[in-house]
């Protein structure tokens, strides 16, 4: 068995007992479970912390928890942080014109969202949100930062739409959502092939780009359509042109029914979504290694599991639930929003390599409260959405710098014990979650459909969800930590942001980590400038390596356990990439969606390195990535030597539009001897 990195780390010192991370290691151990087995042993059993007490205003756990807070010191902003800051969160001063400071800028928004406190206790709350912010302990969704205490009030970053009404209709709401900093999703299922889903994607594209030319924040919107649809291959492989739809995501639904049938080498019928009746069929190991091809070569389909989304959607009452936000961590049923936050994990690790349990608990308590608050101070673009919105009351509170909080504490996110540590983060934060919505509920009722919901047999609930994991692509650049959960993308890279504006970065944790080794850190510096990663690096310390390796240097399928760990304990969904190195093939992309839905997760989402131009992170300091995504867009091949139809071409791939066969001339094998290779042992369909 090769030899498992270190499982802390206390201030540079490597700690080699199991029994500091987890209780009764050693008494397993001497009862011959081996090393893993303890570790899912101890996760499979719930973690006794000490519970924090609800901090409410004027007691002495909110005075603890607001010194606790002001002893972390002033906000800190990074080069790239202040350059996001001035573009897109400080408000400038309506007399002077000069910007607000962050100081001004969090007190702004914290005294915002107390309004919905009462009025004797709105000052000591409002402070001690403001506190939360500044020690960057927790940031909400962007549009809270950017919109609260000004006069366009919109605080949610997440919304669906239906589509039932007249393209105008539905043109002008996702307007009025986008201009407020908010994304929008859409499932396209509803429609036939005559009114022509992908017609409706790309006017609803051209109505984003419209607001984009005004000088706003870009726009993002998600595109679901059913596995089932006729319109499905045209659909998987729209984004072969790349200058398409450029400002949608597409997800494909599948079902637990298609994915049986894929590993039945089955075919699966598509259906017209009005009368039900039966289009055409399909070979489904074909249409899912052609999404596979595809994702392999744009990046897209992501794929959603649908029926597993709506097994614990909470209210099914309400109707089902066919789409997500554009980053699709965020389930909604037609017109629901969804307010986010997210918790920096790495400044609750302690000096003995541990988290700070109880101070933990006091702020996922406080920022439920938060989201809560935000919920009624919000002012909501569409009434609709609103009178939706409070029947359910959900928010979604998740955690950013996971990666920074592993190399914290000595463990290398390529190894088991990373799956373990997110299951036991996010088991505790889920469970604390759920006692702060408990006590909202006492004091201020559960959410108004709670007696009609699947929540209804177990204690009252303010909120029907309470937790997501969101992508935190700007507040983790406030933050300065790692986004959401995933591992360092690169250890010094470039970044493109505001569109056309290029920062350059170190990993924060770099130096420290290397004067904590005992290694020079300009050395450190110096030999990552170029590559972004430490490549070979034999001279120095292997378990200092293996806590800085990067995403594409981590196995894929140990970002899907990952991400699989997280959602176990996360009530909608999460938001991961899984990061490919440019030299993976289509093949490995379709184990991955295979993977992801064994292991139980809501979705995936998969890009591989270079396979897109205007990567907005580019690996190193000095050289340019070289771009492979052809521009040409899709050409005519020869027969498909399945069908006979003519074959369509981009680049390397080649694919059917009538029996959805495909082949990419880079990937080794035929698509055929691919999916046969790669059929997991079990083959039945969790």
């Amino acid at each position: 068995m090769a030899k498992e990195g270190p499982s802390a780390l206390a201030v540079g010192k490597p700690v080699t007992s199991l029994a500091t991370c987890w209780p009764n290691a050693g008494k397993l151990a001497a009862n011959g479970y081996t090393r893993n087995e303890v570790t899912q042993r101890n996760v499979a059993t719930q973690w006794k912390a000490p519970i924090a007490e609800a901090a409410d205003p004027g007691t002495k756990t909110m005075k603890n928890l607001l010194d606790k807070l002001t002893a972390m010191g002033p906000f800190q902003a990074s080069k790239t942080a202040q350059v996001l800051l001035k573009a897109r969160y400080l408000r400038p001063d309506p007399h002077s014109g000069a910007a607000e400071s962050t100081e001004h800028l969090f007190g702004r928004v914290a005294d915002h969202v107390a309004l919905a406190e009462p009025a004797g206790r709105r000052h000591e709350v409002a402070n001690a949100f403001s506190l939360m912010m500044r020690s960057r302990c927790f940031l909400p969704n962007s549009p809270t930062l950017m919109n609260a205490g000004t006069d366009s009030g919109a605080l949610s970053a997440c919304f669906v739409l239906p589509i039932s009404e007249t393209s105008d209709q539905i043109e002008a709401q996702t307007i009025l959502i986008q201009r407020s900093g908010g994304g929008t999703g859409f499932s396209f299922s509803t429609l036939t092939e005559d009114q022509d889903p992908l017609a409706w994607i790309a006017r609803l594209d051209r109505a984003t780009d419209s607001i984009r030319q005004v000088g706003l924040r870009r726009g993002a919107n998600m595109a679901v359509l059913a596995v089932d649809h006729p319109s499905l291959l045209q659909f998987v492989t729209a984004k072969t042109d790349p200058s398409r739809l450029v400002n949608f995501n597409l997800s494909v639904a599948v079902t637990h029914a298609f994915m049986q049938t894929v590993l039945d080498h089955g075919r699966f019928d598509l259906h017209n979504p009005r009368t039900k009746d039966i289009v055409t069929s399909l070979d489904a190991d074909r249409a899912l290694h052609l999404m596979a091809q595809m994702a392999w070569l744009t990046g897209e389909p992501g794929m959603l599991f649908l029926d597993r989304i709506n097994e614990t959607n909470p209210t099914p009452h309400l109707g089902t639930i066919q789409s997500t936000n554009p980053c699709g961590e965020q389930p909604l049923l037609p017109y629901e929003s969804c307010n986010l936050g997210s918790i920096n994990l790495a400044r609750f690790v302690t000096e003995a390599g541990d988290l700070d349990w109880p101070f933990l608990a006091q702020v996922v308590r406080l920022a439920i409260r938060f989201l809560d608050d935000v919920i009624e101070t919000n002012q909501y673009p569409i009434d609709e959405v609103r009178r939706q919105t409070l029947l359910t009351r959900k928010v979604g509170l998740g955690v950013m710098g996971f990666a920074d909080a592993l190399i914290l504490l000595g463990v290398p996110y390529q190894s088991a014990h990373a799956g373990t540590w997110a299951e036991r983060i996010m088991r505790f934060v889920a469970e604390e979650s759920k006692r702060a919505s408990n006590e909202l509920a006492k004091k201020r009722g559960t959410f108004p459909e709670f007696e009609r919901s699947t929540l209804a047999s177990g204690p009252p609930v303010r909120n029907a969800t309470t937790n997501t994991i969101a992508p935190t692509g700007s507040i983790s650049i406030l933050a300065d930590c790692s986004s959401g959960i995933e591992p360092l993308y690169a250890l010094a890279m470039r970044r493109l942001i505001l569109g056309d504006q290029q920062t350059k970065e170190i990993s924060p944790l770099l130096v420290p980590m290397a004067a904590r080794f005992g290694i020079d850190p300009e050395s450190v510096v110096a030999r990552v400038q170029d590559s972004g990663s430490f490549d070979e690096a034999h001279d120095l310390p292997p378990e200092f390596v293996a806590l800085f390796r990067t995403a594409h240097e981590i196995p894929w399928q140990q970002h899907l356990r990952v991400q699989a760990a997280f959602q176990k304990y996360v009530d909608n969904s999460v938001s991961k990439t899984i990061n490919f190195p440019r030299q993976a093939t289509a093949r490995d992309v379709y184990s991955a969606f295979l993977l992801a839905d064994r292991l139980g997760c809501k979705g995936v989402t998969v890009y591989r390195d270079g396979s897109r131009t205007g990567q907005i992170l580019e690996k190193g300091l000095t050289q340019p990535i070289e771009m492979q995504q052809p521009t040409g867009g899709t050409q005519k091949a020869g027969p498909c030597p399945e069908c006979g139809t003519t074959l369509n071409m981009t680049g390397p791939c080649r694919w059917c539009m009538h029996c959805a066969w495909s082949r990419c001339d880079e990937a080794p094998r035929s698509p055929t001897t691919l999916n046969r290779a790669n059929e997991p042992e079990n083959r039945k369909h969790p």
